[in-house]
């Protein structure tokens, strides 16, 4: 049984096959378990990206579903996992090659990890340089059972040109399937990462750890499947859904209803 299970959402993103081909040798060296699952994209075009690419790589495939919901490919990706830690992946991500032994270390007590940096692949290089070093921006929630969440929802390390990754979390299995995975409610592109830390937070009291950097494969938000929204509202009415989940005291992702609809 791997240690690790690597899930990676995928809809026609074909850098895909450069972010493989990089992290190679840190999937080669820590022989995690790869799974890309396919929400509403080409399959052919995931078999060109994969033909060439030398490393066992179990595909979800689920094209007939045309509006791309990164939740719901997150959670028909874990479905199929079977390590003792999950590591939610973007398509568009390069990682540094100690980041996961650093990672299970950390994972063994209770907690999830995500990355600390992430660094754009194509720079601004007429930006100044600034007396702010760092820039960052939080959201404090504590329900009537004095149950804490504090979620850092963007971090920006001015001179370095760098920003937190909450979306790129790692996590055991078990804490996943306790609150029931991600929620696929959430649409668009916005706050479901955040989501997740909220309720691993506040429903099983998991302290945050920040560890290591990547890369990040630069792109305009018109890559993003926002589905006819701007990112800006797509986020809005997530972060509403959420707050109105928590105000019911609902910490509940949506994986068991998911399989049931999509696997089953």
């Amino acid at each position: 049984m791997p240690l690790f299970s690597v899930i990676i959402p995928w809809c026609n993103r074909k850098e895909l096959s450069e972010t493989l081909n990089k992290n190679l040798p840190v999937f080669e060296k820590n022989e995690v378990e790869v799974i890309i699952s396919n929400v509403g994209g080409d399959p052919s075009i995931l078999q060109d990206i994969l033909q060439s690419f030398p490393y066992p790589v179990i595909t979800i495939q689920r094209p007939d579903i045309t509006v791309f919901n990164k939740c719901l490919a997150l959670n028909l990706g874990v479905s199929a996992a079977t390590g003792t830690y999950l590591f939610l992946l973007d398509a568009d991500v390069i990682l540094e090659e100690d980041l996961l032994p650093e990672a299970a270390a950390l994972l063994a007590n209770n907690c999830f990890v995500t990355i600390r940096k992430v660094y754009e692949s194509q720079k601004n290089a007429t930006a100044s340089r600034s007396f702010i070093s760092e820039l960052a921006y939080f959201i404090a929630i504590e329900d009537i059972n004095n149950n804490k969440a504090l979620v850092e929802t963007s971090r920006h390390y001015i001179n370095e040109k760098s920003r937190s990754a909450p979306g790129l979390v790692m996590l055991r299995k078990e804490h996943f399937m306790d609150v029931n995975g991600m929620n696929t409610e959430l649409s668009g592109w916005g706050w479901e990462d955040n989501d997740l830390l909220c309720r691993l937070q506040l429903k099983l009291s998991l302290k945050w750890e920040k560890i290591s950097s990547a890369k990040h494969l630069t792109h305009t938000d018109q890559e993003r499947k926002i589905n006819n929204n701007s990112r800006k509202a797509s986020e809005a009415a997530n972060y509403a859904k959420c707050l109105d989940n928590y105000s019911q005291g609902n910490y509940a992702g949506t994986y068991k209803k998911d399989l049931q609809q999509y696997i089953y």
